[in-house]
């Protein structure tokens, strides 16, 4: 039986207005929720047709769902792992906090669900400007689920604005850390899918220098390592830095191998779309034999045939060429 990651787009309602957003058309068009009953039904459908490694819960953001808690008892009832991606905007409000800690029930001893919080600036957190007001609200929920001990990830979108601040945002993730001590699992940097991004979103959010990234990676990643924080790098392979190997520390073996199920309003049960991301991001000959082939993501296609990004290697160690 076929391993799948069941990605629920739960609503297409969000209290942000990330400029890199994925989903701007849908948030545009006003796209309809998926309604608990169709949770149910999608649910159910995919039990018997797949082995459900975990559902993600996503949006838009996933907590403006009116049957928010409805949909997580239900897959706390099918003892399924889950995994909730989110501004964390929502939990300033210490009552939905409080609700959504009682399903994780293993917080002390290891719980296998995970909270991801989306961070991709704190520079304008004393600006009084709406997206300085968004971004106080953000990073107050990052601290109250820190505080209440959630074990969490954090994802990070690399993009025009806060490419020069990678270093700052990293800061602000060991001084999290560092405050709350809490079970903080992996960072995880992207850029840009280019074939899942509105185009005009991707052209004004696409960095054209690699070097730009490289560069302010290669400085910072050294940093949230003598934290001991884990990491990974999504859509970024590891043969652009001068040492990939000092990387290679998070096996994502199973999770480039796993398709993923995305069910939406539009898109359900047998007309779900699906992504295999090892075809996906490690479509290169040059990933099969290498040796990070296990931990490095790769890199769409589209970065290097049209965008002009540098050519992959295959990485060899112990004198192997």
């Amino acid at each position: 039986m076929r391993k799948i990651f069941l990605l629920y787009k739960m609503t297409y309602r969000c209290n942000d207005s990330c400029p890199f957003c994925l989903d701007y058309e849908q948030i545009q068009k006003n796209t309809g929720n998926l309604s608990l009953v169709d949770f149910k039904k999608n649910l159910d459908f995919f039990l018997k047709k797949a082995e459900i490694k975990k559902v993600i819960l996503t949006g838009g953001e996933p907590t403006l769902h009116p049957n928010f808690f409805e949909i997580l008892s239900y897959i706390k009832a099918q003892n399924i792992p889950f995994s909730i991606i989110t501004n964390a905007i929502k939990f300033t409000d210490k009552g939905f906090l409080k609700r959504t800690k009682s399903y994780f029930p293993n917080i002390s001893c290891g719980d296998v669900n995970t909270i991801y919080f989306s961070l991709n600036d704190v520079s304008n957190k004393t600006d009084n400007t709406k997206k300085g007001e968004i971004l106080k609200k953000r990073i107050e929920g990052i601290k109250n689920l820190a505080k209440s001990d959630f074990p969490l990830s954090a994802i990070v979108t690399i993009n025009q604005e806060n490419k020069n601040n990678l270093g700052e945002l990293m800061k602000f993730l060991i001084n999290l850390k560092s405050e709350f001590d809490f079970n903080f699992r992996l960072v995880e940097f992207r850029i840009l899918y280019s074939l899942l991004t509105p185009i005009k979103i991707f052209k004004n959010n696409f960095i054209d220098s690699i070097d730009d990234i490289r560069e302010s990676l290669e400085k910072n990643l050294t940093h949230l390592r003598r934290s001991n924080i884990n990491y990974v790098l999504w859509n970024f392979p590891f043969c652009y830095f001068k040492d990939p190997q000092s990387h290679a520390d998070i096996l994502l073996k199973d999770r480039l191998e796993a398709k993923i199920v995305k069910i939406d309003y539009s898109h359900q049960c047998s007309h779900a779309d699906s992504l295999g991301w090892k075809k996906h991001l490690k479509d290169n000959l040059f990933c099969g034999n290498c040796d990070l082939n296990d931990y490095c993501s790769g890199i769409e296609r589209d970065y290097i045939d049209l965008y002009g990004y540098p050519s992959l290697k295959t990485i060899k160690y112990n004198n192997k060429q």
